[in-house]
């Protein structure tokens, strides 16, 4: 998550497993429940970072209303999702 965050270009190569008749060691039950948190925590991190670097009026708006859809009216997370599309098409013209 930070290496993207830096600046570095990341690429997905697909990797073939070779078990050799071994089983995984993952247990799905532990595995999923760790990783989404580390996941959800990394992702709200980086937005907060974001927003306090460099605020804008969209932003602010996409966490007031995120904020409020937990609060208040879970209707709000549609409000959170258009005024994140507008936050995104304003930092994709530059």
């Amino acid at each position: 998550m930070h290496l993207s965050e830096r600046g570095y270009r990341i690429e997905h190569v697909p990797v073939r497993a070779i078990y050799q008749g071994q089983k995984s060691g993952i247990k799905l039950q532990s595995f999923f429940p760790k990783v989404s948190i580390m996941l959800l925590l990394g992702l709200h991190q980086r937005v907060i970072r974001n927003t306090l670097n460099n605020p804008t009026l969209p932003l602010v708006m996409t966490w007031l209303t995120y904020i409020l859809g937990w609060v208040y009216n879970p209707f709000m997370f549609l409000v959170t999702h258009l005024s994140d599309r507008v936050h995104v098409s304003q930092i994709r013209r530059g």
